[in-house]
């Protein structure tokens, strides 16, 4: 579903950029998490970091789990 490719990008650019922000480097979890969400194309691990990046669970997005 292109919809879903598209937020997880946006999803992978809020954790880039709370990164930067921070000033470091990716942890281990968030890699692998944006790895598993973006090369696998897994919804399990995009909800997770956009939980950690302050997002709601509304349920459309608990439907896509």
């Amino acid at each position: 579903m292109t919809t879903a490719s598209l937020i997880k990008v946006e999803i992978l650019a809020g954790v880039l950029v709370r990164a930067q922000r921070d000033r470091r480097d990716l942890t281990a979890t968030e890699r692998a998490l944006a790895n598993d969400m973006m090369h696998l194309s897994l919804n399990g691990p995009a909800s997770t970091l956009w939980l950690e990046l302050g997002g709601v669970m509304t349920p459309p997005l608990l439907a896509a789990c």
